[in-house]
């Protein structure tokens, strides 16, 4: 198997990984809040340090591009990160989010529109259209921004959710 067959492939398990647990309930802890945000973080800069080389286009406007995507992804996030259903495990304490069907559409389109504009920064279109170029700046940053819009709400909701639960506690111990 040649090495690119290889990446592909690993790219493609990943991606279906990362489409199967948006189907699924999922522990609400801070290391995996940061995990895929650090590396959706690590992969935009790579990115970027490509797309700021682009000749056809002044990096100027690329970076205006990438602040309008960071611009419209963190609202964006910040919103998917209030429709999961959070729930206490009786059990273990553990806080859980459950994702709704809104949340997991308006995910997978930005995703799509991300692997999209990927796919054609690989294919060179970026080097000779200055649209598709300002298109993948602004969706490298959106996607992020999405991603850490929803991790950061879900954080402060969770973190909510256990202070009310446990002022609860305290009020029946009295």
């Amino acid at each position: 198997m040649s090495p690119n067959s290889m990446t592909l492939l690993i790219i493609v398990v990943v991606v279906i990984y990362m489409i199967v647990r948006q189907f699924q309930e999922q522990r609400i802890t801070l290391v995996s809040l940061i995990i895929l945000p650090v590396l959706v973080a690590y992969y935009t800069f790579m990115r970027a340090t490509v797309e700021l080389s682009i000749q056809i286009i002044s990096p100027s406007f690329i970076m205006a591009a990438m602040l309008l995507g960071l611009a419209v992804g963190l609202p964006l996030g910040l919103y998917r990160g209030t429709l999961p259903a959070l729930r206490k495990d009786p059990e273990t304490g553990r806080i859980l989010a459950k994702r709704n069907t809104l949340s997991i559409c308006i995910w997978f389109l930005v995703f799509l529109v991300r692997v999209f504009t990927v796919v054609a920064s690989y294919a060179s279109l970026t080097r000779t259209s200055p649209l598709i170029a300002l298109i993948a700046a602004i969706m490298n940053t959106l996607f992020l921004g999405n991603i850490v819009g929803e991790r950061v709400s879900l954080f402060w909701r969770a973190s909510r959710l256990s202070v009310i639960q446990q002022q609860n506690v305290q009020k029946m111990k009295w």
